[in-house]
């Protein structure tokens, strides 16, 4: 199991830009796209707004987080998205999230003696990414 924080993902001529990190009652007033209620992070998004004391003003659902990258970069909101989200966005920066901080469990199930070369690949592959060493199956 890894974790990967979640982060705002804003334009990078919005007022945000220039801090280090933001709290999450930062999102009080600004408009937000974000994943459907079908995602994960959507609940966690909600829920996290809602004991901060405030409903995220959505402007924008997407199932598909290059979408909700691309509406962030066109300044339609921002976003609260996992940092490898937003790698490579163009015009599009990402900040920490503070007060709570919010992050995302990554778990990685398989049978270690019914593992093809590939899956295997992918596995080794998936750790080095995810910051977790390699082990041998």
């Amino acid at each position: 199991m890894a974790h990967e924080p979640a982060v705002l993902a804003i334009q990078s001529q919005h007022p945000l830009a220039s801090r280090r990190s933001v709290p999450l009652s930062a999102l009080r007033d600004q408009p937000v796209v974000t994943l459907t209620r079908a995602s994960r992070l959507r609940t966690v998004l909600d829920t996290a707004c809602r004991q901060a004391g405030f409903a995220p003003r959505i402007v924008a659902e997407t199932s598909d987080l290059n979408v909700m990258v691309q509406l962030v970069a066109e300044g339609i909101g921002v976003a609260l998205m996992p940092r490898s989200g937003a790698e490579e966005a163009g015009d599009v920066i990402t900040i920490p999230v503070t007060h709570p901080a919010i992050d995302r469990r990554i778990i990685l199930v398989w049978r270690p003696g019914a593992t093809s070369p590939a899956a295997r690949a992918f596995i080794t592959l998936a750790r080095q990414h995810l910051g977790q060493p390699a082990v041998r199956t």
